[in-house]
């Protein structure tokens, strides 16, 4: 199991780009993306694991030089693509054939 936190990101359309840089580089997916009536900022909504978030909050503001500000909360586990004990599984969940690379 894999923990994972859901991460709101508020920031303008300037930073956009570089938000999206700053997700998906601790394998981060984007969720969702809504830009607020009346305004040119943009709620982004994504994943992503808790141990690879360590210093996130810091790349975001650095990146953006402050414009852009993040909120994590723990959104719950996702299996792992691996699990030692079953072998590998597809994102449903299901057991995929697995054969030894080893022999």
């Amino acid at each position: 199991m894999l923990a994972m936190f859901s991460c709101d990101i508020q920031c303008s359309t300037d930073v956009l780009g570089k938000v999206y840089a700053v997700v998906s580089k601790p394998k981060g997916q984007i969720v969702a993306k809504e830009m607020k009536e009346g305004t040119s900022f943009f709620t982004i909504t994504a994943r992503l694991p808790v141990v690879e978030s360590f210093g996130f909050a810091d790349d975001i503001w650095k990146w953006t030089s402050g414009a852009a500000s993040p909120m994590l909360v723990f959104s719950g586990y996702d299996l792992l693509p691996l699990s030692p004990v079953l072998g590998p599984h597809n994102q449903r969940g299901a057991r995929r054939p697995w054969h030894n690379s080893g022999k």
